[in-house]
């Protein structure tokens, strides 16, 4: 933290305003130290503090990819993580075709129906993902 030098005259003012036995003594000294203050607030001294050591996107130790490649391996095996990785892919129709997400949950399209008839999930993805490409493609993303 950086500080400013009208923080070291103001010190001894709030130092004398917190002891002197005068209370006009008092006064004047605080008077001094709040102009003091006033005028470092006013030329808006800038802050300096330390940045977070984790991003919202390093949580854990993981960055949003690692994220996504753990949850592939765990919708092998479980349901629980088959419906967020296709509730990802609506989220992208979402924003491709301003429809809401109920909506194209409700009516799904190629890619989802491909993704949710597959047998095997990591081939049902690949194939979803490769008519997702296509489509971004065609409207030229």
């Amino acid at each position: 933290m950086r500080i400013h030098s009208l923080w070291v005259m103001a010190i001894p003012f709030l130092l004398i305003a917190s002891f002197a036995s005068s209370y006009i003594v008092r006064w004047a000294s605080l008077l001094v130290a709040g102009v003091i203050l006033l005028a470092i607030f006013i030329w808006e001294v800038p802050i300096r503090y330390r940045t977070p050591k984790r991003t919202r996107k390093e949580e854990n130790g993981k960055t949003e990819f690692e994220r996504i490649v753990s949850m592939i391996k765990l919708a092998e095996k479980g349901g629980v993580a088959r419906s967020l990785v296709e509730d990802r892919i609506i989220g992208i129709y979402e924003i491709l075709e301003d429809k809401g997400f109920d909506e194209i949950k409700k009516s799904p399209n190629r890619a989802l129906r491909i993704l949710r008839q597959s047998d095997n999930f990591l081939e049902g993805l690949e194939k979803a993902l490769d008519v997702l490409e296509r489509e971004m493609e065609e409207m030229k993303i």
